[in-house]
């Protein structure tokens, strides 16, 4: 068994853990955090199963659907997780207006990813290369492309500030909650920003496992935090 086929069993193990979560956040759910974390789940399901589709793909079709439903996922991710932040931070539910406004650009998002072929406004192209059975592919981006980028990592900065905050106010303790999700935060980050600069091999997408250490790492503290 070579390393392509440990990362893709790996991404499909990671849904498994993802929909475990999911069931435990429903069963468990005894506030507004627990409900939308269940909901970063469910999202962050979605988008690993299509990077496990898309990095199984044997052809161009193959590969454009499964990018497609990735996105149906990780579009919201970004959204979630602000409203999830939100809730730690100021330790109240958003508005409607808010929450409008905040997965407003999900949504166009999921619009103009779904729409691509007809404007090419968020990927202007594709690149592919053969390896073995594996056909590996990278998106050429689109001005519409950066806004998405730009909103997730806003979302990242807004996430580390609030859980960073709630940190300092727990003296820096290593068993304190906020260490959990700030930690969670910044290795996501990290990695999804090694995708993003291409700096992986083949163009492998790294962002499933940033997200699942995230929502690892998050999960144990809101345990911890109820």
């Amino acid at each position: 068994m070579n390393v392509f086929e440990l990362y893709s069993f790996f991404l499909f193990g990671v849904v498994a853990v993802y929909l475990v979560m999911f069931s435990l956040s429903i069963k468990n759910s005894d506030g507004l955090l627990s409900s939308v974390f269940s909901l970063i789940c469910a999202a962050s399901a979605v988008y690993v199963l299509g990077a496990a589709f898309q990095f199984n793909s044997q052809s161009v079709e193959e590969i454009l659907f499964s990018q497609k439903f990735k996105y149906f996922g990780v579009s919201f991710i970004p959204a979630l997780w602000l409203v999830f932040a939100y809730i730690v931070y100021f330790r109240k539910k958003m508005s409607l207006g808010m929450v409008l406004f905040v997965f407003l650009i999900p949504a166009l998002v999921l619009f103009f990813v779904s729409t691509n072929e007809y404007h090419g406004l968020y990927y202007s192209g594709m690149s592919l290369f053969q390896h073995g059975e594996y056909l590996f592919s990278r998106r050429t981006p689109g001005p519409l492309y950066y806004l998405h980028v730009s909103y997730a990592y806003f979302v990242v900065g807004f996430c580390m500030y609030s859980f960073f905050m709630g940190w300092v106010k727990g003296r820096f303790k290593l068993t304190n909650p906020y260490f959990l999700l700030f930690s969670g935060v910044l290795l996501s980050g990290i990695l999804s920003g090694f995708y993003l600069l291409g700096m992986t091999p083949f163009w492998i997408d790294m962002m499933p496992v940033g997200y699942f250490v995230l929502a690892l790492f998050s999960g144990i503290g809101i345990f911890k935090y109820k």
